[in-house]
C-alpha cells in the first residue's frame, strides 16, 4: 500500500509547481468575470495567432523572459489548489510586463515587473502552459505524439508538453502499481485470514472476504481522496490532505477521477487475467508432465482444477458495488467499465471452476516415459 502512497505523493509535490494551475480559471467568462489572473489581458498570446511559431512575438519573447528567471518553488505562494490566489488586477495595464520595459538582449535580469517576489514569473509560466495546451486538439493530437516519440522538439511548448508527458507517465504509473498491490493485497488478505487459524472454514472465509474489501477499498478509494485533497484545517497532519483540490474542481475530475477509472479498468483485467494465466499454466503443466507422472497421487495433483475461491469473490463483489456507487453519485449513472468488471470476472471464474473441469484420470507404470 505505500507504493502507490509515494507515487500519489510524487505527483502532488514534485509536478504541483508547474502544472496545477486550471486553465479555465484564467479566462474571463460570465461565471467567472474577474479572474485573478488573467492571461490574455497580460500576455495575449493567443490573440496574435502566430505565437507559437514566430520567435519574434512581442508577448512570446516577453513570457519567455519571465519563464527563463522562474523559480518553481515560490510558485506555491500564489496558487491554491489548483487556482491562482493572487489578484494580478491591481497591476492593470500592465505596461512594465510588456517586452519594451524588460531588459534588452544581454543585460542583467532587474526582477521583471514585480522586482521584490516571483509573483510575475509564475504567472508568466502558468500562462505559457495554458497556451500551449490550448494548442492541442483532437486534430493534431496524433502529430505531437508522433513527434515526441521521434524526439523532434515542440519549440516554444516543448517545455509545456515534456512536463505534460512526464506527468501522465507517473499518473500512469501511480495506476500500474495500485492495480498491482491490490492483488498483492488481496493475497496477503487470504494469508493473514489462514495465519489466524479459525476454528471452521467458513469462518476463515469470512475473514478473508473482510480483509479482501477494507484492503481494495482503502487502496484505491480512501488513499486517493486523502493524497490529492487540501484541507487546510488538518494541515497539522504529515503528508496527508496536502495535495493540490480544495473542491470537487475540473482538475480533479480530470486527475484523481482519472486515476480511480483507471485502476477500476485495469483491475477489470488484472483480476480475472489472474485466474486465466492459473489456469493456462496447469494446463501447460499437464501436457507436459502427464505422461511423466510416476503415481496416481501425482496425476490426481495435476488434474486438480484451479479452487474456487468464495471469500475473495465476496470481497471484491463488495469493493465493486461501493466503487459503482460512487461511479453512480457522480454520473448518475453506473459506469459500464466497472460493471462490465463485474460480468468478465464472474464469467473468467465460473467457465474456470466449473465441474467439468475435474478430470480422473488412471495412472499406468508402462506409459511412464523413460527420460521423465
Amino acid at each position: 500500500m505505500h507504493v502507490p502512497l509515494l507515487s500519489s505523493f510524487a505527483v502532488n509535490v514534485h509536478l504541483r509547481p508547474y502544472t496545477r494551475v486550471s486553465c479555465t480559471s484564467t479566462v474571463k467568462t460570465a461565471a467567472n468575470p474577474a479572474p485573478n489572473l488573467e492571461c490574455a489581458a497580460i500576455w495575449d498570446l493567443a490573440g496574435s495567432g502566430v505565437a507559437a511559431v514566430n520567435a519574434t512575438d512581442p508577448a512570446r519573447r516577453a513570457v519567455a523572459m519571465f519563464v527563463d528567471n522562474v523559480d518553481n518553488d515560490k510558485c506555491r505562494d500564489y496558487i491554491s489548489g489548483t487556482t491562482w490566489a493572487r489578484p494580478m488586477g491591481e497591476y492593470a495595464p500592465y505596461a512594465a510586463w510588456q517586452l519594451e520595459a524588460l531588459p534588452a538582449v544581454g543585460e542583467a535580469w532587474g526582477g521583471g515587473a514585480i522586482n521584490a517576489t516571483q509573483e510575475d514569473e509564475c504567472a508568466a509560466q502558468a500562462c505559457q502552459r495554458c497556451y500551449c495546451l490550448s494548442l492541442v486538439s483532437l486534430t493534431n493530437l496524433n502529430d505531437l505524439v508522433q513527434d515526441a516519440i521521434r524526439g523532434e522538439d515542440a519549440g516554444y511548448c516543448e517545455a509545456v508538453y515534456k512536463q505534460v508527458r512526464l506527468e501522465a507517465a507517473v499518473q500512469g504509473m501511480t495506476i500500474s502499481v495500485t492495480a498491482v498491490t491490490n492483488l498483492i493485497l488481496m493475497a496477503a488478505a487470504k494469508g493473514f485470514s489462514r495465519f489466524e487459524r479459525h476454528p471452521t472454514i467458513s469462518a476463515t472465509e469470512a475473514t478473508t472476504a473482510k480483509y479482501t474489501f477494507f484492503s481494495l477499498f482503502v487502496n484505491q478509494a480512501v488513499l486517493p481522496i486523502v493524497l490529492y485533497s487540501l484541507i487546510a484545517a488538518l494541515d497539522w497532519l504529515p503528508i496527508l490532505f496536502k495535495g493540490s483540490y480544495t473542491d470537487m474542481d475540473m482538475g480533479w475530475y480530470n486527475k484523481v477521477m482519472v486515476v480511480m477509472i483507471g485502476t477500476a479498468i485495469i483491475n477489470s483485467v488484472a483480476f480475472p487475467l489472474t485466474r486465466i494465466a492459473g489456469a493456462v499454466g496447469s494446463h501447460l503443466t499437464r501436457k507436459c508432465r502427464a505422461s511423466c507422472a510416476r503415481s496416481q497421487l501425482a496425476l490426481n495433483r495435476l488434474y486438480t482444477p484451479e479452487p474456487f475461491e468464495l471469500s475473495q469473490r465476496y470481497g471484491r463483489g463488495a469493493w465493486r458495488l461501493c466503487i459503482m456507487g460512487a461511479h453512480h453519485a457522480i454520473h448518475s449513472f453506473v459506469d459500464p467499465r466497472v460493471s462490465n468488471q463485474m460480468t468478465f470476472d464472474d464469467m473468467a471464474g465460473a467457465s474456470l471452476t466449473r465441474p467439468g473441469a475435474a478430470r480422473h484420470v488412471t495412472h499406468r507404470a508402462g506409459n511412464t516415459r523413460v527420460f521423465c
